[in-house]
């Protein structure tokens, strides 16, 4: 990471002993003695406002927008990364919180990765910028905007006929989250799709609303609505 300038790296349960041997290395990487560490993807994630994950797609299909990394130009804002374990790379559950799937184009024959080559062929991409065409570049930013961007809203500043002005406040996980929560307790005390586990159809409700855009507005708005809804009952 620091060869390509990234340096803010966040585990989610690591092996403990090798996590703290690696740290505490005489010439340890400042990478990993000021990485932080976290006890799930959502708290690792929550201050981001897209998040990517990685994958050879080898034995999995998704429902996500799938983006080869030679066409990949990274939105602004904070985004993160999200790689899987050496062993098994990301699982389904684990990608239900990515708005879209990074894959690095192989060779059929040979699609897979061990993690430290995946981490150093990404942040080279990402440092590097993809050399597109000027015409090439402006249709595949367009074509991962309209499936994994953020959409400004726009208010109006009081009653007085002042012009609208932009507000991009694009959503972070951690609303998100706060948002699935919320919704929980709505969907079970209503007892909404009773056939669906709960964890499934939180899943399913968290994948709609990392497709729908919305804006930190947008999720306060929610919010009202369940809770409006929740006095009804």
């Amino acid at each position: 990471m620091a060869n390509f300038g990234l340096h803010d790296l966040a585990v989610v349960q690591p092996y403990e002993k090798a996590w703290q041997d690696a740290r505490s290395a005489l010439r340890g990487e400042p990478v990993l003695r000021s990485a932080r560490q976290f006890p799930s993807i959502a708290k690792a994630v929550a201050d981001c406002t897209l998040v990517i994950g990685t994958s050879s797609l080898e034995r999995q299909q998704v429902d996500l927008p799938v983006i080869s990394l030679d066409r990949f130009l990274a939105p602004t804002g904070k985004i993160a990364i999200l790689f899987g374990s050496e062993k098994t790379g990301l699982n389904l559950k684990e990608m239900d919180f990515c708005h879209a799937i990074l894959t690095i184009p192989t060779r059929p024959n040979c699609p897979s990765m061990n993690l430290g080559q995946a981490v150093a062929v990404v942040a080279y991409e990402l440092k590097r910028g993809a050399p597109l065409p000027l015409r090439e570049r402006a249709r595949v930013r367009g074509q991962i905007e309209s499936s994994v961007t953020l959409i400004p809203t726009f208010s109006l500043q009081g009653r007085r006929g002042l012009p609208m002005t932009p507000e991009p406040c694009p959503v972070t996980q951690k609303e998100i989250d706060a948002l699935v929560r919320r919704s929980d307790e709505y969907f079970t005390r209503t007892n909404y799709r009773p056939e669906l586990p709960r964890a499934k159809r939180n899943a399913q409700f968290r994948k709609a609303l990392m497709r729908w855009n919305l804006t930190s507005f947008d999720v306060k708005m929610l919010h009202s609505v369940f809770k409006w809804r929740k006095r009804g009952f």
